[in-house]
């Protein structure tokens, strides 16, 4: 107890301090109703949530997520809070999430189960689950087909910031790793949050609220948006694997994670977000083996900047989108059952795509599949409030605002009903499931270059953090 104690101490006094020298650089924006307050208090109440939860064995992101919806509900400043810096901060966070599950993919595993079962999980089974949401979307609430698909877009995605850190886990411990179930998963996961993307824009594009051109135009940006994340992505890992190959791990993390942030941010900023997703996990999975001595170094400065800066601004952020003030009540028990189907039959397509076609994955295997595509967050969070944020920003009709605030309440009630029980479940049930691949089968890499490796689990007393 005195250990903890004197622990939680030094962690007092080193907040005090970065308090100190931000209020002497920043002063108004530090104060109460500042912004960069709101920012810092909300930073500290979910890294504070998330050691707690670790004290009794409970995923981190649980009790970040529900700081943030306090944060949302019953903060009195939060009007301090910028829309644009938290926007940021999550896009910075999805930098991040989305590198790690691109290097973490082993593409010789990949290979060996073909594109078939990439293709059940990152676009058969999303979609089926799309539409049989929105025909449920469609028949509990008086709007056209077109919003119905929207939100089925929108559920459609399994999180990468719940399951690729669990994944990236799981590989380090062996778990699954002789089958390459997790690079399988790393690898459909985002493939998944891309086509996602793509198809919610693609229906908001040609909704009659928010039309700007024919469908034949829309269905061509997809097309553009596919190919230049693609070529972008791969440039960029060349350019980083001959320049930079030589460079020490710190040099190569900076650069890499600083050119994710500017596809990212170019990405939304030009309108094609799901071209910018592409090219980060395109770059994530091509400069890893370019990089073979500092691979293991860049992963590790990759998994520090999640556990102490992405997770707690992702969740903590995406729980303060979540206003009742804003809900229409009937949209929430609307909302469960539309969530609820959709991952039955989300959960059924795979179990039965994956035995049907007699993959090389077991039946413990297939189970635990079916358990992580239900997890829900990082692209519902993005997603969500889009159609709502332009709808009241643009002076649209009543109707076309009612609509979009649906959007918003199922979007974000999909994380909260998810994230949580989805990464409780996946971290007690893939020991038990998945088989431990045996050390002389396991392929052994290039040597790694020598490097201070960034370990957290001493600091923070679990590894479950991640």
């Amino acid at each position: 107890h005195t250990a903890l104690m004197l622990a939680w101490g030094r962690k007092l006094a080193v907040v005090g301090v970065f308090y100190m020298i931000a209020y002497t650089l920043l002063t108004t924006s530090m104060l109460p109703a500042g912004n960069f307050f709101a920012l810092f208090f909300l930073y500290v109440c979910a890294m504070v949530a998330g050691e707690i939860a670790i004290l009794i064995n409970v995923p981190p992101l649980c009790f970040m997520l529900l700081v943030g919806v306090a944060f949302g509900q019953f903060y009195p400043l939060t009007g301090g809070l910028s829309s644009a810096w938290s926007k940021a901060l999550r896009a910075y966070a999805y930098s991040i999430i989305f590198l790690r599950a691109g290097f973490g993919i082993d593409l010789r595993q990949v290979l060996k189960h073909g594109p078939t079962i990439i293709t059940i999980l990152s676009v058969v089974a999303p979609l089926i689950e799309s539409v049989i949401a929105g025909a449920i979307a469609y028949a509990l609430f008086d709007f056209s087909y077109l919003w119905g698909l929207l939100i089925g877009f929108v559920l459609s995605d399994v999180s990468p910031a719940v399951t690729v850190p669990i994944l990236l886990d799981f590989t380090k411990r062996r778990l699954g790793t002789a089958e390459g179930l997790p690079s399988v998963l790393l690898l459909s996961g985002t493939i998944n949050a891309v086509m996602s993307i793509t198809a919610f824009y693609f229906i908001l594009n040609i909704l009659p609220e928010f039309t700007t051109g024919s469908i034949g135009l829309a269905a061509a940006r997809i097309i553009l948006e596919l190919i230049c994340g693609f070529a972008v992505g791969a440039v960029v890992a060349v350019r980083i694997g001959v320049f930079f190959h030589s460079r020490d791990a710190f040099a190569q993390t900076v650069y890499i994670l600083s050119s994710s942030l500017a596809l990212i941010f170019a990405s939304n900023y030009i309108g094609y977000p799901g071209g910018g997703t592409l090219a980060v996990l395109t770059s994530g999975a091509l400069i890893g083996p370019m990089v073979p001595k500092t691979r293991h170094e860049v992963e590790q400065k990759l998994k520090f900047l999640w556990i102490w800066t992405g997770q707690p601004f992702l969740f903590s952020l995406v729980g303060a989108l979540l206003s009742f003030s804003v809900m229409h009540p009937d949209a929430i028990w609307k909302g469960v059952i539309i969530i609820g189907v959709g991952l039955a039959v989300r959960t059924v397509s795979v179990v039965g795509m994956l035995r049907m076609i007699k993959s090389r994955f077991q039946n413990n295997d297939i189970k635990f599949i079916s358990l992580a595509w239900c997890a829900k967050a990082t692209v519902q969070a993005t997603l969500a409030p889009v159609a709502y944020s332009i709808a009241t920003s643009s002076n649209f009709s009543s109707e076309a605002i009612d609509n979009s605030v649906n959007v918003l309440t199922i979007g974000l009630l999909s994380i909260i009903l998810t994230a949580p029980p989805v990464s409780w479940a996946m971290q007690r049930q893939g020991p038990l499931w998945l088989r431990v691949e045996e050390e002389d089968k396991v392929e052994v890499p290039e040597p790694i270059g020598g490097g201070v490796d960034v370990q957290l689990g001493d600091v923070l007393g679990s590894e479950t953090l991640v």
